[in-house]
């Protein structure tokens, strides 16, 4: 008696399963696009910008996000860098000129660092009536 043979189908794996298949789109987020998003939000680029400079969609990109929440946690981080650098140098030339970090603070934090000032008076009631008649 001779042993049968079995015979496998391509396509198949021993146990009988299907193999994954090797088609399809490769993802377009790779390490060095995720590098590139990374470098463009530690310049404090918007998102248009960011997307430019990786080279990627935006369709990819929020899909991205939604597959992975916390990448975005991290985009917000890495958008703070600059401000971070600003006060580094705004600290460090204190004695000296340090009039460019000074301007970028109060562009980017205008309720800390900004030169505009609000305040807040309470007039009494009657005046209040008594100018309304006046216009």
């Amino acid at each position: 008696m001779t042993a049968k043979k079995k015979h496998i189908r391509i396509g198949k794996k021993l146990d009988g399963t299907k193999k994954k298949s090797n088609a399809g789109r490769k993802p377009v987020i790779t390490p060095v696009v995720l590098r590139k998003i990374e470098q463009a939000a530690a310049m404090d680029c918007s998102i248009g910008e960011i997307l430019l400079y990786a080279n990627i969609s935006k369709d990819a990109y929020y899909d991205y996000l939604k597959l992975h929440p916390e990448f975005s946690a991290r985009i917000e981080e890495l958008r703070e860098t600059p401000v971070l650098k600003a006060r580094e140098t705004v600290v460090k030339y204190s004695k000296t000129s340090y009039g460019n970090a000074m301007d970028y603070l109060k562009r980017k934090r205008q309720k800390e660092f900004g030169d505009r000032s609000e305040q807040t008076i309470k007039v009494p009631k009657p005046l209040l009536d008594a100018l309304r008649k006046d216009e």
